[in-house]
């Protein structure tokens, strides 16, 4: 298939195996490895990488599926503009922590599947600890009768069957700042990947964590990043946000 014609009838294979839920499809990660780069190794050894889903600290409180080793995978143009951003902040004792980059579909799908099954377990707010209260802060979440009811994660928008970041567009990210010989977590009003209207864009957290949301809104929106409403941690490089949503493994 080494034709123009040949190219489009592989992606449209690869599309609608996604769509069917070949998530063990050996031609979907093909196709992904090929179009991906590594963001450390390929371009900004600089950038540092943190992957929540490939560890237990997440709100699934598990490893995901789809999450085999700790690397930032992107699409090459996004990674670049990443780059840029992080040099931006590095001049000002800032810098990026990546916490999610490429999702394989996979993932995405096991969230879907771990909200169903959480829902069915019937977490009362009066029995969860302080940390899943941070993390479960919408009202909404809850039902009148105090259970979690984590389905809703998809009505509200907070979880998606497609993400773009199965398309290798999007980062999820934190900041650290330089204070003497060590970085930290810049105190950006919320940790991240938690579902609370505090993490949205519009929420008043004070005027110096404003502020910082602001700074990381202008740096990232330099290099063609976008955002999404309800998550100060969510960035989309528009320029790249095309083709099919990806599945294999990060490895």
């Amino acid at each position: 298939m080494g034709c123009w014609w040949g190219a489009k009838i592989f992606n449209f294979v690869l599309t609608l195996g996604t769509i069917v839920g070949l998530a063990t499809s050996s031609l979907a990660f093909s196709a992904a490895s090929e179009s991906l780069v590594n963001a450390v190794d390929d371009v900004d050894p600089s950038l540092q990488v943190n992957l929540a889903y490939n560890t237990r600290n997440n709100f699934l409180e598990r490893h995901v599926s789809g999450y085999s080793a700790n690397k930032c995978l992107l699409k090459e143009a996004a990674a670049r503009a990443l780059s840029l951003a992080n040099q931006t902040l590095l001049r000002n004792n800032l810098r990026l922590v990546l916490r999610d980059c490429w999702r394989p579909r996979r993932a995405s799908l096991d969230m879907v599947s771990w909200a169903q099954a959480t829902d069915e377990k019937n977490m009362r707010r009066s029995n969860m600890s302080e940390h899943e209260l941070e993390i479960f802060d919408d009202a909404r979440l809850f039902d009148l009768s105090g259970f979690l009811r984590t389905t809703r994660l998809l009505n509200l928008g907070y979880l998606l069957n497609f993400s773009n970041h199965n398309k290798g567009s999007t980062v999820d990210v934190e900041l650290e700042i330089q204070n003497g010989g060590s970085w930290e977590l810049l105190d950006m009003g919320t940790n991240f990947d938690v579902f609370s209207p505090k993490a949205s864009h519009g929420a008043n957290m004070g005027a110096a964590v404003n502020a910082r949301r602001r700074m990381l809104e202008h740096v990232m929106g330099a290099e063609g990043f976008v955002s999404i409403p309800t998550e100060w941690w969510h960035w989309t490089h528009s320029a790249s946000n095309k083709g099919p949503y990806l599945d294999g493994e990060v490895r």
